[in-house]
């Protein structure tokens, strides 16, 4: 998942050897994985404005808290990922979530 976030440093690490890039981004590879897939990327996208802040359910988008830690996660990369228009943690009442059948 973080491939769809950091393309660029994902791609660097699948060719070569990178013990420090790794490192770097593990916390960030962690927060991505803290809930079932697709809800931490699909917020992250959502925070850095790449898509809507839609969500069907039974996918919520992570708590407020971890939005916070997402946007900690995150900055340290935020020239590396593309399409990005921003990154904000965002309040809970600029997510939909539709619960229809």
């Amino acid at each position: 998942m973080a491939s769809n976030i950091v393309p660029g440093i994902w791609a660097k690490m699948m060719k070569e050897e990178c013990k420090e890039v790794n490192a770097s981004i593990q916390d960030l590879c962690d927060w991505l994985f803290h809930e079932p897939n697709p809800i931490p990327l699909n917020t992250a996208m959502a925070m850095l404005g790449m898509c809507k802040p839609i969500f069907r359910g039974p996918y919520v988008p992570c708590s407020k808290e971890m939005r916070e830690r997402g946007v900690e996660l995150l900055t340290p990369f935020m020239e590396d990922i593309p399409l990005k228009k921003g990154l904000v943690a965002m309040e809970d009442k600029e997510f939909t979530v539709i619960n229809r059948c």
